[in-house]
């Protein structure tokens, strides 16, 4: 497996895949496990399912929050039961994003101890990417747009509400959102992902229950002004 830098289109595209396509995500936030069970065939034990083992789970994992471990053909996601629920919640986003983005999973852990400079680049790779694909789940980018078109001030505390992220997370967020979105004109960078539109009706009922479309046929002069001092505000 031979990757150069993060393929952030992907990381975004399959999420969006699965935004679009799951009969489980119907708002947000939405119930991580039933999406999870939805794409994949995890079986899923807690920390202290390891601890009542009379196994360490300080000593057999990396992470603090949750981790992904292949044994015998078979994924389980170990998660921490302990962690407040809106980090927890991403911490197993981001594991299920290795499995999906297709991340060598049972070599990570190999990866990020061994001294050789390519092999934790590449952990580096898959981190990021696992990253960008829970933060396009848990976050979709599209309905965060839209809402800002409508005139939200999005902020930590926006998404923290909405989205019921931790806040690390939400700062996390809108970092990414500065860097990789023109909101001069309302569109995503190069090689953006079709699946705007789809999103957007899709969560229709969810958006309009934070900000209801007062314009139906595009905006107002007024409108346009505040947008721009909103833009000036955060972006």
């Amino acid at each position: 497996m031979i990757i150069e830098e993060p393929d952030f289109k992907k990381a975004v595209q399959t999420a969006d895949e699965i935004l679009v396509s799951s009969k489980e995500i119907k708002a947000f936030p939405f119930m991580l496990i039933p999406v999870i069970m939805e794409y994949t065939d995890f079986e899923l034990r807690t920390f202290g399912w390891i601890e009542k083992k009379g196994i360490s789970a300080k000593d057999s994992f990396l992470s603090n929050d949750a981790e992904l471990k292949k044994k015998g053909g078979m994924y389980i996601l170990f998660y921490n039961e302990m962690m407040p629920p809106a980090r927890l919640i991403f911490s197993c986003t981001h594991e299920l994003g290795h499995y999906m983005l297709g991340h060598p999973i049972d070599s990570l852990s190999r990866m990020r101890d061994r001294n050789d400079p390519k092999f934790l680049d590449l952990y580096r790779i898959c981190e990021v990417e696992a990253n960008f694909f829970a933060a396009e789940l848990l976050m979709p980018e599209p309905i965060i747009v839209e809402l800002f078109k409508r005139g939200c001030k999005i902020t930590e505390e926006f998404l923290i509400k909405h989205f019921e992220v931790s806040r690390e997370a939400a700062k996390k967020r809108i970092e990414l959102l500065r860097k990789a979105y023109d909101w001069n004109n309302f569109n995503r960078y190069p090689d953006s992902c079709n699946y705007d539109d789809i999103i957007v009706e899709k969560y229709k009922k969810f958006i309009d229950s934070i900000a209801p479309q007062k314009f139906k046929y595009g905006y107002s002069l007024e409108q346009d002004l505040e947008l721009e001092k909103q833009r000036e505000t955060w972006v």
